[in-house]
C-alpha cells in the first residue's frame, strides 16, 4: 500500500467514525446545537461533506490552493451541487457518497499527490505536498467528529468511539 492509499484508508475510517456518531442521534436531534452560535449536528455533517468535496477539488486541481475554500463562489458552487438534507438517512447517505466519490477521485490522482505541491503558509518553504494537504483535510474532518462527541457527551450519550474502545 502506498502513502496515498494509507491516507485514503485513514480518511475512510475518519468518515465512518463521523457517521457512527451521527447514527447515535434521532432525526429530532439533528438540529441540536449547544449554543445558538454553534453549528447543529446536521450542519456539522453537511459541512464535513461540503469540505470533503472542496478539499478534493483543490487537491486534484491544476493549481491547488486551499485558500480557495474561503472564496464564497467556490463553496457556493459545491453547495449548489448537493441535495438538501432533511433526514438522518439522507445525511448519512450524503456523507457516504461524497466520501467514497472523493476518495475515488484522489485514488485516480495516485501517488502524484506525494510529489505535486501546493502553496502553504504553514511551511517554511511556502509549499507543501498535496499529500500533506490530504492529511490536513483528514484532520479537519476528525476535528468535527470531536465536536460531535462533545455534543453527545453533553446530551448524556456515550460516543461511538468510546463504545468501540469499551468493547475491546
Amino acid at each position: 500500500m502506498g502513502l496515498v492509499d494509507d491516507a485514503l484508508a485513514v480518511w475512510e475510517a475518519t468518515r465512518k467514525g463521523l457517521i457512527s456518531e451521527i447514527d447515535l442521534v434521532s432525526d429530532d436531534q439533528l438540529d441540536y446545537r449547544p449554543d445558538p452560535a454553534a453549528r447543529s449536528i446536521r450542519e456539522i455533517g453537511i459541512h464535513a461533506a461540503e469540505h470533503g468535496i472542496a478539499f478534493t477539488n483543490e487537491l486534484i486541481a491544476a493549481e491547488c490552493n486551499f485558500g480557495n475554500l474561503f472564496k464564497p463562489d467556490v463553496m457556493d458552487a459545491v453547495r449548489a451541487a448537493l441535495p438538501r438534507v432533511r433526514t438522518k438517512p439522507e445525511l448519512v447517505a450524503l456523507l457516504r457518497e461524497t466520501g467514497e466519490t472523493g476518495r475515488q477521485r484522489l485514488r485516480e490522482r495516485g501517488e502524484r499527490l506525494v510529489s505535486d505541491t501546493q502553496p502553504s503558509r504553514l511551511s517554511p518553504t511556502g509549499h507543501m505536498s498535496r499529500l500533506s494537504g490530504l492529511w490536513f483535510a483528514i484532520s479537519h474532518e476528525s476535528h468535527h467528529r470531536g465536536q460531535l462527541t462533545a455534543y453527545l457527551r453533553g446530551a448524556g450519550v456515550v460516543p461511538s468511539l468510546t463504545r468501540q474502545l469499551q468493547r475491546k
